[in-house]
């Protein structure tokens, strides 16, 4: 690994070193004063930070990249504007970078507001497939239209995008507040008819047996209850 090589991985670490230092400050900021008692819940901590970088710093970044690549390669090479497949090759481009924006904040919209085990799941999938499209796709679309092999271009990108994504994975795996906000929930809905049979039949709640005479639900006249009361109502009362 020459000396370039390892110059170009330090963004990677000072991109985790950020991460890490924005997830301490959403964390402190979010995260309320909970006892022994209860359990990490709701989006929060470094499930909140993760929203946040989906809903608006992952996609400005990607953003700000692609629109830095195209400015550096035209500035640099002026004669690629000539080229019969570049423009396709810019609009293919674009159209993925749009495309995965999309993916990502439709995966955050549902992980906000849909607690429930999908959600976990759509969320491991983009984390898992997203940055194998980004890299194929882009290499792909450099070979189709410009007949350029680019699969070693801009390789600290590439690294950061598939380590980033890694960690994520990891943490949506093991987390416990991931656990108790999408999958405890769905616990709790499946034990509630359990627990509305248990109180039906709890002892407190059984009803007595019906006295002879009286129907259940049943709106006696005052003059049935007054019977009722004495003893002399023999069940074929008008009101029984």
């Amino acid at each position: 690994m020459t000396k370039e090589q390892i110059g170009s991985l330090a963004p990677l670490a000072i991109f985790i070193a950020f991460v890490a230092g924005c997830a301490w400050v959403v964390g402190r900021l979010t995260r309320q004063k909970v006892t022994e008692v209860q359990r990490l819940y709701g989006t929060g901590g470094w499930l909140g930070f993760f929203l946040v970088v989906s809903f608006v710093l992952s996609p400005l970044l990607s953003i700000g990249s692609l629109v830095r690549n195209f400015e550096t390669a035209e500035t640099r090479t002026p004669g690629v504007l000539g080229l019969p497949g570049y423009v396709p090759y810019k609009a293919f481009c674009w159209c993925l970078v749009l495309g995965v924006i999309g993916w990502q904040v439709w995966m955050a919209n549902r992980l906000r507001t849909r607690f429930e085990p999908d959600s976990v799941a759509h969320a491991k999938r983009y984390l898992a497939i997203s940055p194998f499209v980004m890299y194929l796709g882009d290499v792909g679309a450099a070979w189709t239209f410009l007949n350029v092999n680019g699969a070693g271009e801009d390789i600290a990108q590439t690294v950061r995008a598939f380590f980033s994504s890694f960690l994520w994975y990891l943490y949506f795996t093991n987390s416990e507040r991931v656990r108790n906000t999408y999958f405890g929930a769905k616990q709790t809905e499946d034990q509630e008819p359990l627990k509305s049979l248990r109180a039906r039949r709890a002892p407190g709640n059984a009803r007595g047996p019906a006295r002879p005479g009286v129907r259940r639900g049943a709106f006696a006249r005052p003059a049935c209850l007054l019977a009722i009361a004495d003893g002399a109502c023999p069940g074929r009362h008008p009101c029984c």
